[in-house]
């Protein structure tokens, strides 16, 4: 979502490419399985789309023309990338390793070791000190504070079934981080977690207020249902989640959750994003579009 202005907005679409609302009209940009979009915060005929596996491209010319910009190496089916939020200019994406850009992507760099068992499938920087990177596998959550030259994995505490979906950090305060989790209703009965049957609610969202040295589950009311995105209100420092029924809301950040999808169709929530500076809140769903 471009930062300001009318909704300029990039999209990826299973099967039918990355689209880019523009003027109020859609228009195909890239083909392919649509994956992660970014529009550069200060100039917004900057725009990065993408296709399976990490198939990055940029354009300068608001999607007239674009060359790619691929990692060293092929990533998740949906690999991630990000923006420095000081620096527009740098950017980053994750497969076994996370890297670095310092041009747009022209160019990158490792700056961790193999991470995990598996691809990347979630990076974020943090807003307010860009040394601070979280990514995950789904199974297991790194951390460095000093932008990669060190990396620590975070003990969630979690049975080893359960499914990290997102990530989220506080605007101001890198140190508060969330993390949400996929599945539904109680663990199966054949899961045992230290040989014990565990049988209380899967979490679906965890709080942290240290770093990730220790966690608060709070879920609290919400559905058994997976959680599938999230984002911090730069306004508010509420949390927004969407689930596979709508959007839920958090005013504290810490799990007063209402529900916040009045005139939304009840449809599973992939993406949540913020406009910086008008505040709009926009919503990704499969299967009924942009919200």
């Amino acid at each position: 979502v471009a930062s300001s202005g009318p909704p300029r907005v990039l999209a990826g679409l299973q099967d039918n490419g990355s689209n880019m609302l523009d003027g109020g009209t859609w228009s195909a940009i890239n083909g392919g399985d649509g994956a992660e979009c970014m529009i550069d915060p200060g100039n917004s005929d900057i725009i990065y789309f993408s296709s399976q596996f990490g198939n990055f491209k940029r354009s300068e010319n608001g999607g007239r023309s674009s060359h790619s910009i691929r990692p060293p190496e092929r990533g998740a089916w949906l690999m991630p990338i990000r923006m420095d939020p000081a620096n527009p200019s740098t950017i980053y994406s994750a497969g076994s390793m996370v890297y670095v850009s310092s041009d747009r992507g022209d160019n990158w760099t490792s700056i961790s070791p193999v991470l995990g068992s598996g691809d990347m499938t979630v990076l974020r920087i943090a807003q307010s000190d860009s040394n601070v990177i979280l990514t995950t596998d789904g199974l297991q959550l790194f951390k460095t504070a000093d932008g990669g030259a060190n990396w620590e994995t975070l003990d969630l505490g979690l049975a080893p079934d359960t499914y990290i979906t997102h990530m989220a950090i506080h605007p101001t305060n890198p140190r508060h981080i969330w993390v949400s989790f996929g599945g539904y209703g109680r663990w199966n009965s054949k899961f045992a977690w230290n040989g014990v049957p565990y049988l209380t609610e899967r979490p679906k969202v965890y709080f942290s207020s240290n770093g990730g040295a220790a966690w608060t589950d709070i879920s609290g009311q919400l559905p058994s249902i997976p959680v599938n995105t999230m984002v911090v209100d730069p306004f508010t420092n509420g949390l927004y989640i969407g689930t596979d029924m709508g959007i839920f809301y958090s005013a504290s950040g810490n799990g007063d959750w209402q529900r916040y999808d009045n005139g939304l169709p009840n449809v599973i929530i992939t993406e949540l994003e913020v406009q910086a500076n008008t505040g709009l809140l926009i919503a990704a769903t499969y299967g009924r579009g942009i919200w």
